[in-house]
């Protein structure tokens, strides 16, 4: 039986929405929000510890894979303002300090990219 069935709710839709955009999400990145969700919802007493995130995984049937290749894309039309956006970012680093990684197994959480 779930302890926190509000906050799984909630998760749960929030992962449905990210899932269909293909965002990159990880075990962390769940909790993350979990614990954000707990806060939002004045839950005092979640803790979003590994053995909770196993077991919203069975409840959910969530199962974390690895994105790879096309079918790991971005939709062009939410990558439209990088454009503008990327040499801001890049403005206080050298040209040495900036490296491509997009063939490595790494993702950027979404919510930890601060613009």
């Amino acid at each position: 039986m779930e302890k926190f069935p509000k906050i799984n709710k909630v998760l749960i839709a929030w992962f449905k929405s990210a899932w269909v955009k293909n965002i990159p999400i990880s075990g962390a990145f769940m909790k993350q929000k979990a614990m954000e969700i707990a806060d939002a919802l004045g839950t005092k007493d979640f803790c979003a510890i590994n053995g909770w995130l196993k077991k919203f995984q069975v409840w959910n049937n969530v199962v974390f894979h690895a994105l790879c290749g096309k079918a790991a894309d971005v939709d062009e039309n939410l990558c439209k303002d990088w454009t503008t956006r990327l040499p801001l970012l890049l403005a206080g680093y050298a040209d040495k300090e900036i490296f491509n990684m997009d063939k490595t197994g790494l993702f950027f959480v979404p919510s930890q990219i601060r613009a």
